[in-house]
C-alpha cells in the first residue's frame, strides 16, 4: 500500500518531501494523529489497526512526491 505525506507531516518527521531513497519510520498512530484534517477512509482503514506498530515507508521510483511505499513493520 502507498501511504501519502504532506509538506507539513514530512517537516515533522523531519523527511523530504521530493527525492526517490528517502526513507520514513514512525508509528501508524503518529501518522494517522498528525495529518490535518484526517486521512481519507482507505488510509485510516489500512492504518488504525497497525496501531503503535513502527513503519518503515520507503519512497522507490513508483511514488510521487509525498507518496510511500510501506516496505517494513517493525
Amino acid at each position: 500500500m502507498q501511504i501519502y505525506t504532506d509538506v507539513e507531516q514530512c517537516g515533522l518527521f523531519g523527511a523530504q518531501y521530493f527525492g526517490i531513497g528517502e526513507i520514513l519510520v514512525c508509528s501508524a498512530d503518529a501518522l494517522l494523529k498528525s495529518k490535518v484534517g484526517g486521512y481519507d477512509q482507505e488510509h485510516t482503514n489500512y492504518l488504525k489497526p497497525l496501531g503503535s506498530q513502527t513503519l518503515v515507508l520507503e519512497r522507490t521510483e513508483n511514488c510521487g512526491p509525498g507518496w510511500w511505499e510501506h516496505t517494513k513493520t517493525l
